[in-house]
């Protein structure tokens, strides 16, 4: 659900050592944004959740790392990504991603 049309958010995966999905963020204006993002993973070996907080500056028509998670998960658990953006304490955006 994006609250505001405004701000495009969306994930890509790193292939490095370990890998990492990258979380990004365009606007169509430059803004300050406060960020929380909630990865979580449900498996047989039981439940992890990664939470992290903070705020990112985007410059208009620019795409803009949020955060970089590194999470081990195989094909078999549930695996989500959750992002809030918000500005002045309104939110702008709710997305929620499978892992890629």
């Amino acid at each position: 659900m994006n609250v505001d049309s405004d701000i495009q958010t969306w994930l890509e995966v790193q292939h490095h050592t370990p890998p990492a999905i990258v979380a990004f963020v365009k606007s169509y204006a430059s803004r300050r944004l406060d960020y929380k993002i909630q990865a979580s993973v449900v498996g047989i070996r039981g439940e992890s959740r990664i939470t992290q907080g903070g705020s990112v500056e985007t410059s208009a028509h620019s795409p803009t790392v949020i955060s970089r998670i590194s999470l081990h998960y195989s094909k078999q658990d549930i695996c989500s990504i959750d992002i809030r953006l918000s500005e002045n304490g309104k939110e702008k955006a709710h997305e929620r991603f499978k892992c890629p």
